[in-house]
C-alpha cells in the first residue's frame, strides 16, 4: 500500500444529494466525505443561488447556473436532474445538452479562479459533466485529473457484434449518451466506474479505455441485535404508514426515474388478489412520482401502495429493519446499494434479470426474476408475502452474502484515496524527471 499524502482535491459535480441532504445516491457524498478525513476537499456545484460554505468537512463552493432558477430549485440538497421537465423524450434529450454546455462554461470560470489560489493535486471530475472541466483543469494548472462515474448508461452498446448492422445499431445507442461516451474517450489518469453491474468495464474496452477501474460501493451493515430485534422497528413502520399490523410490508427504495421502472411494480399490485393482506413502500421521489401516482389511483391499487417521498439514510434504517422484503424492476441493473442494503438488513430481494445478478441465487438469497414483467413481479411477491419461513430464510442468507463479500465505506473510500495518492506520486515522479 503506498504512503498517504494529503492530498488537495477539487472535485466538480453537477450534484451533491439527489434529494435532500442525507437523502439519495449516497456515492459522491461518502465518498468526498472519505477523502475530508485524510486530505483537503473541494467541491464545485451548481445551484439556483452562489454560496461558499463547509459541511462534514467538505468545502463546498456553489455557482448561479444562470437561466434555470426561474423554474427549477436545485443545488447541494437537490440535484438539477431530479425535477420533471414536461418537454417529451426529445425535449429533455435537448434540454440536457444544453444544460451540459453551459454547465462546462460557467464551472471551468468558477474552478479556474479556485484552481489559482488553492493548486489542487487532484482534479476529481463527477459525471460526464464534471469530467471535461477536471480535463481542463489539469491542463492548465498541471497534477492529476480523474474522470468518476457512477455506472454507466452504455452497457446495451457491448451486447452488439461485429457486423455493418450490428456496428449501426451500437452507434445508435451510443449517440443519446454522446457526452458519457465522451467520458470515457477524454484522457485522465484515472477512471473510476461504480460496480453496479452496468459492466463499465466491458464499456471503457469498447471505447478504447482498457484501464477503467471498477468498484463496488461500501456497504454500512447494521448490527445483529437490530436485524433480530424486528418487532419494534416494524411497529414503528406500520404506526408511520397506517398499514395493517397483519400486513406483510414490501418496500422499494430509489429515485422514481424511468429506467428504475417502478411502474412495473404499480401494475403487479393490480394482479394481486384484493384480499391479499401485502402494502409496498415507494421510498424515493423523482421526475416519475406523480405518473406513477396517476398509475397507481387509475388501477385503484392505492390499498397496496404507499408513496413515502423522499427520506433521509437515517429513517432508511428503520423502513429496512422493519420490512419483510425488498422488490425492484430496474431496466439497467438491480446491483446496487439500495438492494445491497436491504440485504445487509436481511431482507430476501427480488430483483429483475438484467445486469448483474450473481451476487445473489434464485430461491436462496431471494428470487431473481425469468423475465421483468408485472405478471413475474406480482408472483414473487405473492410467493414472499404467503411463506413467512421462506422470507426469513432467504434474509438470513441474504445477510451473509452481503457480510461475506463487501466492505464497508470506509474500507471503500481508503481504497480510492489510495489509488489517488499513487497517482499523485507517480505524476510528480514523472514531472520532477522531466525538468532534470
Amino acid at each position: 500500500m503506498p504512503q498517504r499524502a494529503s492530498l488537495r482535491i477539487l472535485a466538480i459535480s453537477p450534484f451533491l444529494w439527489t434529494m435532500k441532504w442525507g437523502s439519495g445516491v449516497p456515492t459522491l457524498f461518502r465518498t468526498l466525505e472519505g477523502f475530508a478525513l485524510r486530505g483537503e476537499v473541494h467541491l464545485v456545484l451548481p445551484g439556483t443561488s452562489k454560496s461558499t460554505f463547509v459541511r462534514d468537512g467538505i468545502k463546498i463552493h456553489v455557482f448561479r447556473l444562470r437561466g434555470w432558477a426561474r423554474w427549477l430549485d436545485f443545488g447541494p440538497e437537490r440535484s438539477i436532474f431530479s425535477h420533471r421537465l414536461p418537454c417529451g423524450r426529445i425535449g429533455r434529450y435537448l434540454l440536457d445538452k444544453v444544460l451540459w454546455v453551459q454547465f462546462l462554461t460557467q464551472a471551468a470560470l468558477c474552478c479556474f479562479a479556485l484552481a489559482r489560489r488553492l493548486r489542487p493535486d487532484v482534479f476529481y471530475g463527477v459525471t460526464p459533466y464534471g469530467a471535461p472541466v477536471a480535463l481542463l483543469l489539469r491542463m492548465a494548472f498541471g497534477g492529476i485529473n480523474i474522470t468518476r462515474l457512477l455506472g454507466t448508461f452504455l452497457s446495451n452498446a457491448t451486447e452488439t457484434g461485429r457486423s455493418t448492422a450490428d456496428r449501426l445499431r451500437t452507434i445508435a445507442w451510443l449517440l443519446p449518451h454522446s457526452t458519457e461516451a465522451l467520458a470515457f474517450r477524454l484522457p485522465s489518469h484515472g477512471l473510476i466506474v461504480t460496480d453496479d453491474g452496468t459492466r463499465g468495464k466491458e464499456v471503457g474496452l469498447l471505447l478504447g479505455r482498457p484501464d477503467v477501474v471498477c468498484w463496488r460501493n461500501g456497504i454500512d451493515l447494521p448490527s445483529d441485535s437490530e436485524v433480530w430485534q424486528k418487532a419494534e422497528h416494524r411497529r414503528e413502520l406500520h404506526r408511520t404508514y397506517n398499514i395493517p399490523f397483519t400486513a406483510v410490508v414490501g418496500i422499494y427504495i430509489g429515485q422514481l426515474v424511468r429506467w428504475k421502472r417502478v411502474d412495473r411494480i404499480v401494475s403487479a399490485c393490480a394482479l394481486l388478489d384484493s384480499s391479499t393482506e401485502t402494502v409496498i413502500l415507494i421510498v424515493g421521489d423523482g421526475p416519475e412520482r406523480h405518473a406513477l401516482e396517476v398509475q397507481a389511483h387509475s388501477l385503484g391499487v392505492m390499498k397496496f401502495l404507499r408513496f413515502c417521498g423522499a427520506k433521509s439514510h437515517a429513517e432508511l434504517h428503520t423502513v429496512r429493519l422493519g420490512a419483510d422484503f425488498f422488490v425492484s424492476a430496474h431496466d439497467l441493473t438491480s446491483a446496487c446499494n439500495a438492494t445491497f442494503e436491504a440485504m445487509a438488513a436481511a431482507l430476501p430481494v427480488v430483483i429483475s434479470p438484467f445486469g448483474d445478478t450473481a451476487f445473489m441465487t434464485n430461491g436462496q438469497e431471494g428470487i431473481v426474476l425469468a423475465e421483468a414483467t408485472p405478471a413475474a413481479l406480482a408472483a414473487a411477491v405473492l410467493r414472499l408475502s404467503g411463506a413467512p419461513s421462506f422470507c426469513k430464510t432467504c434474509g438470513a442468507r441474504a445477510r451473509q452474502r452481503i457480510t461475506a463479500d463487501f466492505g464497508s465505506w470506509h474500507e471503500r473510500v481508503g481504497r480510492e484515496y489510495d489509488l489517488l495518492c499513487t497517482l499523485s506520486l507517480a505524476r510528480s515522479g514523472a514531472h520532477e524527471s522531466e525538468l532534470q
